[in-house]
């Protein structure tokens, strides 16, 4: 069993590493994890219950209580959901500095920079599906003008005690969601310490192996080797020939230049007998 847990345990941390996800957890612990979350309702709603023989004053300081404890749970949404949005643009801005540094690699980048980069990128997209899952719509359960009109059959104490213990679900209900979104907020931070050690290991890869230089090098070489063997293209780069322009005008004459030597004496000529 220890062994098994163990395995358990490393499998799902290199999982975390590569791309994180939820840790399964077995039916039973689920389940045991639903009725423990029904028995606490359960208990919240059987105390409110005991007010309905009490005065007003007493169901309105519970339901004051009962209205604090879902403006926190409100509150702790908002405030992941702030947190989501601001990984988002992170998340953008990061893979902004990534491409910007592994751009000018080209093909003869080493594979230790693809490498590296193609994992942080990974991990800026988990991110995004992560905070993009947690910022999704989920319904809401309110009170309607019906439950809080006055002309409900009853007397007043149990009238607001039926109110309070409908928001007494609703408060649990957002501290489900809020439960989950505090998940995906968790999802995201591990992908996101995922990416730092990356980014990391993708700077130490450029430091020890940098491209940029060298291939911009090789990348001009091959231009003009293919200029070189393709004279048409330099024509072509050259464009259309233009119209012959007007005569310039004429220099200053140059400086007599000095006497050349002397030529070879020409053979002597036949003579004519008079």
């Amino acid at each position: 069993m220890n062994l098994k847990k163990a395995f358990c345990r490393w499998f799902f941390f290199i999982v975390d590493c590569v791309w994180p996800i939820v840790t399964p957890v077995s039916k039973e612990d689920r389940v045991k994890q639903q009725r423990a979350d029904e028995l606490r309702l359960q208990k919240d709603i059987e105390a409110i219950e005991t007010l309905r023989g009490q005065s007003v004053g007493a169901v309105k300081k519970a339901r004051k209580d009962v209205l604090g404890a879902l403006e926190k749970e409100k509150e702790r949404i908002h405030t992941v959901e702030s947190k989501l949005g601001m990984l988002i643009a992170l998340a953008a801005l990061s893979a902004t500095l990534v491409l910007s540094v592994n751009g000018g690699g080209g093909r003869d980048v080493h594979w230790t920079i693809l490498l590296t980069t193609g994992y942080c990128l990974l991990q800026l997209i988990r991110i995004l599906f992560a905070t993009l899952h947690g910022l999704r719509r989920r319904s809401f359960s309110v009170l309607s003008i019906a439950d809080l009109s006055p002309t409900w059959v009853g007397t007043e104490t149990e009238h607001l005690t039926e109110i309070v213990q409908r928001e007494i679900n609703h408060s649990h209900e957002h501290q489900r969601i809020g439960n989950e979104k505090v998940t995906t907020l968790d999802i995201a931070h591990i992908a996101l310490r995922n990416f730092l050690i990356g980014l990391f290991a993708l700077f130490v890869a450029l430091i020890t192996f940098p491209p940029v230089k060298e291939s911009i090098e090789r990348n001009v070489e091959r231009v003009i080797e293919e200029i070189e063997r393709h004279p048409h293209i330099l024509n072509y780069l050259q464009g259309p020939q233009g119209e012959v322009g007007p005569q310039g005008i004429q220099g200053l004459p140059g400086k007599t230049g000095s006497r050349g030597p002397e030529g070879p004496a020409e053979p002597p000529g036949l003579s004519f007998v008079q």
